[in-house]
């Protein structure tokens, strides 16, 4: 039996694999940790500063990110 695809959410609508209802696609994600040194708080997978949009990987926490 074949496993289920896990619910992963992304805010990132740039990305091609994003899905309806913030659904992510893609058939593995790989997350890095990209904050800034010296940087608090914390971010969603897949996010970035509100108001940018991300057009590279480099740009979200994703590297799966590939630009629509």
């Amino acid at each position: 039996m074949a496993k289920p695809k896990p619910d992963v959410r992304c805010s990132v609508d740039t990305c091609g694999y994003w899905g309806t209802g913030d659904v992510c696609n893609a058939q593995a994600i790989h997350v890095q940790h990209n904050r800034p040194a010296g940087s608090t708080g914390k971010m969603e997978v897949g996010t970035i500063d509100q108001g940018v949009r991300a057009s590279t990987s480099e740009e979200t926490c994703c590297r799966t990110f590939k630009p629509r």
